[in-house]
């Protein structure tokens, strides 16, 4: 695995170097929330069993061009309840996520 810190910046698109916050400290709450990131925003859906001092999977859901973070969300939010599994839905910041031909 390549250390984010020592690669050239061109070498780590795509790649998430994010580090999330200590949960232990703000718990998040069941249900789905508005959430905002620098100029990004999106959708964060908590299902009703999770459990902070545990590890969680990440569903990363993109919408249909034209669409919200909603749109995103909702074919599984059912799915994530069951299964324990954070979703998180990016709204887009034009009206498709094409990086070519997006207007």
């Amino acid at each position: 695995m390549r250390d984010v810190r020592t690669t050239p910046p061109a070498a780590t698109d795509g790649i998430l170097a994010s580090r999330p916050r200590d949960l232990a400290r703000s718990p998040a709450r069941p249900g789905t929330h508005p959430i905002e990131a620098g100029t990004g925003r999106g959708l964060l859906h908590v299902p009703r069993d999770y459990d902070v001092s545990r590890p969680a999977a990440l569903i990363v859901t993109l919408h249909g061009a034209g669409g919200t973070a909603g749109h995103g969300l909702g074919p599984l939010l059912g799915r994530a309840e069951d299964g324990g599994v954070l979703l998180l839905a990016p709204t887009s910041a034009r009206a498709t996520w094409d990086a070519i031909g997006g207007a």
